[in-house]
């Protein structure tokens, strides 16, 4: 058996299967740790404003803010700032870049 190493994707965190779990997270944690809520909280919200600042920021992206907004919760580098603290991720380059690979895995359903 393997060590367990980073992975070297750090961008890609699961797609739309991941959001049940992410979701369940973030309401986890919101529930369970003040600090780390708060540090969550934060970085969704600057997620969205690096967000809407960035080049990128169109109706594609848009669509999809909100299941963005979670999936950025289970970010590798974002993961260890909430549950641990420390320095915040750069979100204004990170944002725009987490947007483009995750949103690509989320399709329209045609009515």
């Amino acid at each position: 058996m393997d060590a367990a190493t980073q992975p070297d994707d750090m961008l890609y965190v699961g797609g739309a299967e991941a959001l049940p779990a992410a979701r369940a997270f973030c309401a986890w944690l919101n529930d369970a740790d003040v600090d780390a809520g708060a540090r969550l909280r934060a970085v969704q919200n600057a997620f969205v404003v690096a967000l809407a600042n960035s080049r990128l920021c169109a109706a594609p992206l848009i669509e999809n803010l909100e299941s963005l907004r979670v999936l950025i919760a289970i970010q590798p580098e974002v993961l260890n700032y909430v549950l641990v603290g420390g320095d915040a991720p750069d979100l204004d380059n990170l944002a725009p870049a987490f947007a483009l690979v995750n949103n690509t895995l989320f399709e329209k359903v045609a009515a």
